[in-house]
């Protein structure tokens, strides 16, 4: 079904209901017509499709329902079709036709048909005047005229005779006007606007007024972030984003286009008079422009329409100024530039343009931004549909739109959409020649109809349908069934390949991209597939042969060049990936991932200024580029320049309106200490529609870093929790955001209900921790401490199970720690940390031999593995434990643990081992280890505030840091030594010193002092009293 565009024929009530954004231009024409400030003479510009209409016909609803207005006003509204009116008496003979057909009087029926017999110009406007004017005093009111494309009347119509017609107008005693127009409509010997009336401009809408126009349209309160693509597309204008609706409730390009060409066929003749009317280079710049669809730069302009950039510049500069295009600010020192009216695009692109691809170009790109990968799917399944319907030779629009959505996406969304594809639609895609090089995850395959492709589609539907049910045999067996049916199909063995990836069942996705290989021998395609198929196999030289032969075929097959630049890099070739790299480049073919991969290298090869260069061109190019942005801030700030990063990251985060943006900038803010700009940021973040619970955890902290009030804190957790009930995450995260503000009780009910929540087994390994906090019973926390190992052991992953290992750690158990921390290498025999993990337990057990076997072992996996290094230099001699933190350092200059272990070195002068430790701290507050090495230094060089301090700090870790407590013993005899004990025992008398309660009775021992104390105590006390004395026997 069409969308009908004409809002003139609605009722009053329609009119009023549907009425849903301009409410500010609304209330400042009821101001004027009720006579509160200027002359009752209004014109309403806009482009077309902006809601010109629709507001004319809203307020004659309330003219007719306004009890002051009713009585002021009687209205005449003449509409868009007055095209025979050339003079101003047949203008007032219009209007006497409206007025005499809206109130029905039989009377002026007839007047309007005596004066319609008049011939003369000069009798006819004198004649229906005179009726106008007998009419408004008989029902004591005045006329409103309202007449649509005023500028079109007075100038192309009426011409000469328009000051006679704009006199006549101005007796405010009789008439008030509103009119339309697309231009601003001016006095033709001046160009100044119309002396006497309001002009009272249409501007796009804002994205707050497209979500609620949308909302209203949809009924679907999509997140302000997924608005912004609609914006985009429609360039904020209403009609268009009513045509866009009509497309989201039921999906049809078929009625799209139709939409689209009826509302181009209405305006036709306008936009090609506009086009018709420029001077030869202005319109072929204008054409360019329009043809861009994107805001654009004056060089990109100029490359476009092949003039250089002084004079697009030009030749902008006066569009811009007649109104016809828009410019704003880019980044930097860029302008950019767009067409003021979004359909002139359309128009052109549909009418300028033959090629499909333009058609759907706009189309496709809001598609991949609006909708999820699961909806796109399915949408992308209801075009593929559509298309069915038609003969193959009229599906070229759906070809290109299909062909555009999987260029976009990553490989497992164009598997599932493939794999969902009837044979018919591929079948008559790939004789439209669509290009493979266009969407390279599309194999060209030849179909032969007595393959049984009815059944295969069948087969492959009932596939998909069964991954989505995580039933994978089922969905194995079908498409073995699929190609058993149809060998020389090769879609069946395409899904087993993917299917098979994402099963990590390697061997048998290679075999399954070998049979697809087998059957497209010429296609790079499927060399392509095959090597990616190969390289996670770790099939490292059979996957750079199929890449390479993929690029013999076809030299600028993106992916082949992609894929084996990422083999290269892992292979240690990292100018042979570069040399990729910039390939890809070249062609103009670097995804945002491929983008940060490329810099990375030049990183690590100390080229930071051409990984900047890089950097910054793929923002320019896609602003939207999330891991090229996030690289570009971190190169910024690690060269001192952190400023600079934080202007990049608000200049993205104000101009896209994309609340990732404003996260990104929040959590850079946060980690530069800036709690004030980091909470407006994250504010604006959860405005625009942030729809991760992470991003109010991260608010949650900088408002408490900024000391603002737990009740503040505890609404934002409200708001989370109304917004993602459902969520075990968004209850985790308020856990998580009540524990660290000391809400322990209410950290608990949240935690315990996400673990109620699918996907909420995470919450148990937070449950476990907070208990130990908040010094539960011990078979409270032993409770929890098991349910997260049970959860972990069956998600069969190393990383969870390595965290809940490091929590029995903390809780002092660390030979249950070790036998999850196995677990976790069973599972993943190459898991860097629990190595670690194992490597530190060993070495607090003093088994150096133990720990220098598993440090050796998660160097072997990773070389530069600070963890690894600086535990192996504590276990080390002097030269060697040297040599490992000079690694270290090289790998991380700026990691704490590297400048803790630097600082431990005990051939170093105490100042400069002081200061390693200090910016340890300084860079990670939380690192317990830096200050009780502290400690006694600031103690030895006379500081005894700063070693209490630092002691102070450690202790309340202790409770969740169990593993910590011989350190701390080891650090607290060191201060008694030293003369000390008074003020360590002072320290040891608050709540958090009964962790370490031994150490208390044992420098109460030492001064003669006898406390009372249960034998098991005493007996500890009495070994560490043994420990502090040890020196002096």
């Amino acid at each position: 079904m069409a969308y009908k565009f004409n809002p003139a024929f609605q009722s009053d009530d329609e009119a009023v209901s549907n009425f849903i954004v301009r409410q500010p231009e609304l209330a400042e024409t009821l101001t004027i017509l009720r006579g509160e400030t200027a002359a009752p003479r209004v014109i309403l510009v806009a482009p077309r499709g902006a809601g010109k209409t629709t507001l004319c016909r809203r307020v004659l609803a309330e003219i007719r329902t306004d009890e002051t207005l009713h009585a002021l006003w009687q209205p005449i509204f003449l509409g868009e079709e007055s095209y025979t009116v050339t003079t101003p008496g047949e203008f007032f003979l219009e209007c006497l036709f409206y007025l005499a057909d809206d109130v029905g009087d039989a009377s002026l029926k007839a007047l309007h048909r005596e004066a319609v017999a008049i011939s003369d110009e000069t009798i006819l406007l004198q004649r229906c005047l005179e009726i106008l004017h007998d009419v408004a005093t008989a029902i004591g009111k005045r006329l409103l005229v309202v007449v649509e494309n005023f500028h079109m009347l007075l100038n192309d119509q009426i011409g000469g005779d328009r000051s006679t017609l704009l006199t006549a107008l101005a007796d405010e005693t009789l008439f008030g006007v509103l009119a339309t127009s697309v231009a601003q409509s001016s006095d033709e010997s001046s160009g100044r606007p119309l002396e006497g009336y309001r002009m009272l401009p249409l501007r796009p809408l804002t994205l707050e007024e497209c979500h609620v126009l949308w909302a209203s349209l949809t009924t679907h309160d999509v997140p302000r972030a997924r608005i912004r693509p609609l914006q985009i597309l429609t360039g904020g204008s209403p009609r268009l984003i009513h045509i866009l609706a009509d497309f989201m409730r039921t999906p049809s390009l078929g009625d799209l286009m139709e939409n689209l060409n009826q509302l181009i066929d209405q305006n036709t003749e306008y936009f090609k008079s506009q086009l018709d009317m420029l001077p030869a280079v202005e319109r072929k710049v204008f054409a360019a422009l329009l043809d861009a669809w994107d805001p654009s730069t004056a060089k990109q302009i100029a490359e476009a329409a092949r003039v250089n950039v002084n004079t697009a510049s030009a030749m902008l500069g006066r569009l811009s100024d007649r109104g016809s295009v828009i410019k704003e600010q880019g980044r930097g020192r860029s302008a950019l530039y767009y067409a003021a009216e979004r359909l002139f695009n359309i128009y052109y692109l549909m009418r300028r343009r033959s090629h499909p691809s333009s058609r759907v170009r706009a189309l496709v790109a809001f598609m991949t931004e609006y909708y999820d990968r699961d909806e796109l799917v399915a949408t992308t399944a209801k075009l593929v549909d559509e298309a069915c319907r038609f003969e193959p030779a009229k599906r070229a629009d759906y070809h290109w739109a299909f062909d555009a959505i999987l260029m976009g996406q990553p490989e497992t969304v164009r598997a599932r959409i493939l794999a969902q594809t009837p044979a018919d639609f591929l079948q008559s895609l790939r004789q439209d020649g669509l290009p493979a090089e266009v969407a390279p995850s599309l194999i060209e395959a030849e179909f032969d109809e007595s393959d049984g492709d009815a059944a295969v589609d069948r087969l492959l539907r009932e596939a998909h349908d069964a991954l989505e049910s995580d039933d994978t045999d089922r969905a194995k067996a079908l498409l073995a069934d699929a190609a058993a049916i149809s060998p020389s199909n090769p879609m069946p063995f395409i899904q087993l390949a993917f299917t098979h990836l994402q099963l990590h069942e390697h061997e048998e996705s290679v075999l399954a991209a070998e049979r697809v290989v087998e059957q497209e021998p010429d296609n790079p395609g499927t060399h392509s597939m095959y090597g990616l198929m190969l390289s996670f196999a770790d099939q490292t030289e059979k996957a750079e042969a199929a890449f390479n032969r993929a690029l013999e075929i076809d030299p600028g097959c993106a992916p082949a060049i992609l894929h084996l630049a990422r083999l290269r890099d892992r292979n240690d070739d990292e100018d042979g990936a570069l040399y990729l790299y910039r390939r890809a480049a070249a062609l103009g073919e670097l995804t945002d991932d491929a983008t940060a991969h490329f810099a990375r290298i030049l990183m690590r090869q100390d080229k930071e200024d051409e990984a900047e260069a890089v950097l910054r061109q793929a923002l320019e190019d896609h602003s939207d580029r999330s891991e090229a942005r996030h690289l570009l801030a971190s190169l910024l700030s690690g060269t001192g320049r952190a400023p600079e990063a934080i202007m990049l990251l608000r200049d993205v985060a104000e101009h896209g309106d994309d609340w990732m943006a404003w996260a990104d900038l929040g959590a850079f803010l946060s980690a530069e200490g800036k709690f004030a700009e980091a909470r407006a940021a994250l504010d604006r973040s959860i405005a625009t529609g942030a729809d991760s619970p992470v991003i109010y955890r991260m608010l949650a902290t900088a408002m408490r870093n900024l000391g603002e009030p737990f009740e503040a804190i505890a609404k934002l957790v409200d708001a989370m929790l109304e917004k993602h009930a459902d969520d075990a995450w968004a209850w985790i995260a308020a856990g998580d955001i009540y524990s660290a503000s000391r809400q322990r009780d209410r950290a608990e009910k949240a935690y315990r209900h996400a673990t109620t929540l699918e996907d909420g087994e995470p919450a148990w390994v937070r449950l476990a921790r907070l208990l130990m906090e908040k010094s539960a019973s011990d078979a409270e926390a032993e409770s929890a401490l098991r349910k997260a190992v049970e959860a972990v052991l069956e998600s069969g992953a190393c990383g969870p199970m390595r965290e809940v290992a490091e929590l029995l750690v903390h809780h002092g158990d660390d030979d249950d720690a070790l036998e999850l921390l196995n677990g976790a290498l069973a599972a993943n025999e190459d898991c860097y940390c629990s190595l670690v993990l194992q490597g530190d337990i060993a070495a607090r057990r003093h088994n150096e031999d133990g720990a220098r076997e598993h440090f050796e072992a998660a160097l072997a996996l990773n070389e530069i593995g600070v963890s690894a290094l600086t535990g192996l230099a504590r276990i080390s001699a002097p030269s060697e434990a040297q040599a490992l933190i000079g690694r270290a350092m090289e790998a991380d200059p700026d990691n704490p643990k590297c400048l803790l272990a630097r600082a431990q070195l005990t051939d170093r002068e105490l100042q400069f081992r002081i200061e390693d430790g200090s910016e340890a701290l300084k860079r990670d507050p939380d690192l317990t280890e830096a200050r009780l090495f502290l400690a006694p230094l600031e103690a030895k060089r006379g500081d005894i505030r700063a070693a209490i301090a630092h002691l102070g700090a450690a202790l309340p870790e202790l409770e969740t840091r169990r593993e910590l407590i011989p350190s701390f013993v080891d650090t607290s005899l060191e201060l008694a030594r030293a003369g000390l004990s008074n003020e360590l025992s002072a320290l040891l008398e608050s709540e958090e010193g009964r962790t370490v309660e031994p150490l208390s009775i044992a420098l109460k021992l030492d001064r003669g002092e006898t406390p009372a104390v249960a034998k098991e105590i005493r007996e500890v006390a009495l070994d560490i009293l043994d420990q502090l004395h040890a020196n002096e026997r």
